[in-house]
């Protein structure tokens, strides 16, 4: 399954940290647990500079400080932070493909402390290495319905300028006659940014051209007999000219996209996709500098696909249509023809 080209994605409005919870100053009770981890223990394809956060609950008397320690060693030799009243931590300048070990441990104003677990994150290897992500079928709720999603594939990474251009190299020669050149991000920052400026119609022919370089079924066709391979034009095809049982690549459907955005049955919860804070894991306007990034340079969600949130938004295959039907639904497709085109 596919996610390709570039677009903005919406991201919600607030970014909330549990912070710990304190009884009154004459509770002279410590506080007793240092939890939910960002990044979560074990986790891997994390970026070299993020922020560390954490919650902490329990009783404790008058306000908390935090000492956080991390290395590369278990358990953590260094000492990051002394005395910290948030519960975050920018932390930057880590090496790639590297484990790296970190706790917190928690104290009141009158000496009581707690000692947190250590736990464990891996960071990516800095190298963009275009793969597919097994997303294992499951449900979740969009506004009031629940909806049933099978199993499928998705690129862990947004379909980069590179790759645009080499698969359009090779459908120039095998009947594409008119795929947009597409461009290499938004001012871009480095190499490998994702591709902008094609349109649904380039997506879709192009999805097909990759199916057939790589030797794939072709998913797209022209009209309902399926027949004849859509590599030109802009068609407004409809649900019955989609082979979906085809083996080539092909847009994701909107609730697809959705599920893997929310990671998938791995899911935490988080405000966006794979952090409760943005910066985490997007490119935003507000820390961009206007411009688009290479792909996978912010940590992966819990599912090790990238940039789901910011960098560039995403086509999804679904025309435009109203909400999802009631009771319940398995794999909407969206409409069956052509609405208003989105």
């Amino acid at each position: 399954m596919k996610k390709y080209a570039a677009i903005l994605v919406i991201l919600f409005e607030s970014i909330n940290f549990l912070g710990c919870s304190k009884d009154s100053p004459t509770d002279t009770k410590t506080p007793t647990v240092l939890s939910n981890p960002w990044p979560a223990n074990a986790a891997t394809g994390i970026a070299t500079s993020f922020t560390l956060s954490w919650s902490c609950s329990g009783p404790g008397a008058g306000a908390l400080a935090y000492d956080v320690y991390l290395s590369a060693s278990n358990p953590p030799a260094v000492q990051v932070a002394t005395g910290l009243s948030a519960t975050t931590l920018p932390c930057t300048g880590l090496a790639n493909s590297t484990t790296y070990y970190w706790k917190v441990n928690a104290k009141d104003s009158k000496g009581a402390a707690t000692n947190g677990s250590v736990w464990s994150f891996t960071t990516g290897s800095g190298v963009i290495s275009p793969g597919m992500v097994t997303v294992a079928g499951g449900t979740f709720k969009a506004s009031s319905t629940v909806v049933t999603i099978s199993g499928f594939k998705i690129d862990n990474y947004e379909v980069t300028y590179e790759l645009w251009t080499d698969v359009r190299a090779w459908a120039s020669t095998h009947s594409y006659t008119d795929l947009a050149a597409g461009q290499n991000g938004y001012n871009p920052s480095g190499t490998n940014n994702p591709v902008t400026m094609v349109n649904w119609y380039d997506i879709v022919k192009w999805c097909n051209a990759r199916s057939e370089k790589d030797g794939l079924t072709p998913v797209y066709y022209t009209d309902n007999t399926q027949s004849t391979i859509y590599r030109t034009g802009d068609l407004d095809i409809n649900l019955d000219a989609v082979k979906w049982d085809a083996n080539g690549y092909r847009l994701p459907t909107e609730t697809e996209w959705e599920f893997a955005a929310r990671g998938g049955n791995f899911t935490r919860g988080f405000t966006y996709s794979g952090s409760n804070s943005v910066d985490n894991v997007a490119w935003y306007t507000g820390n961009s500098g206007n411009t688009t990034h290479t792909v996978g340079t912010k940590s992966a969600n819990e599912l090790g696909i990238y940039d789901m949130s910011g960098n560039a938004g995403e086509w999804c295959w679904d025309w435009y249509g109203s909400a999802y039907p009631s009771g319940g639904t398995t794999d909407p497709k969206g409409p069956s023809t052509t609405q208003t085109f989105r």
